[in-house]
């Protein structure tokens, strides 16, 4: 545990040092704590948004979307998508070093999370003062400083150059973003096709 925290708070703090020993040490079971907490925090903050703000359910979710925010649902979809964007992510690595394994960077990734988890209360407390805008530039922040943490470890764990670990980034967001767009078409085509109807 106390293992655990120190990763945590070097990822934060210094995050160099943190992912070198990282790579060093390979705590994957550590990295799958990390992502549970983040994805009990992200369905948390998000069933909370959504309570917090029903006309925002209504109008960009729809009525059946409480199946979104089943927990269980909701750690397997981020599980998921996670496992799909490090699959990508770990192709463009492969070009630079081949020796790197897809355990490694699922771990690399999965510490990148910790700015969401850090900043889960000062959200909730944002949420109480039904603050949207502010919760939503809050979630922006995170996004940003996950990317930072991401490019950062990417550079480490392949010693590159910052541009380059940059582009191994975005051309995985690329592609990422391309499969989302695919399954959200595929999806809305068999809900159409009555094949996945909506009742």
């Amino acid at each position: 545990m106390i293992k655990i925290i120190d990763l945590f708070y070097k990822t934060i703090t210094k995050p160099n040092e943190a992912f070198k020993r990282i790579k060093e040490e390979k705590p994957i079971t550590d990295a799958f704590i990390i992502f549970f907490i983040y994805a009990f925090v992200n369905y948390f903050i998000s069933k909370i948004s959504i309570m917090k703000n029903p006309e925002l359910f209504k109008e960009l979710v729809g009525p059946q979307a409480k199946l979104i925010f089943n927990p269980i649902i909701s750690i397997i979809s981020s599980a998921i998508w996670l496992f799909i964007f490090n699959g990508i992510l770990l192709f463009f690595v492969k070009k630079k070093n081949n020796s790197l394994k897809y355990s490694d960077i699922l771990t690399l990734d999965f510490f990148t999370l910790t700015p969401i988890i850090l900043l889960f209360i000062p959200q909730l407390l944002l949420l109480k003062l039904h603050l949207f805008s502010l919760v939503y530039f809050m979630s922006f922040i995170q996004l940003i400083w996950c990317l930072i943490l991401l490019i950062i470890g990417i550079k480490v764990f392949i010693s590159l150059e910052t541009k380059d670990a940059l582009i191994i980034y975005i051309k995985s967001s690329l592609i990422f973003a391309l499969v989302i767009l695919i399954s959200i078409f595929l999806s809305t085509k068999l809900i159409g096709s009555g094949i996945y109807p909506i009742k």
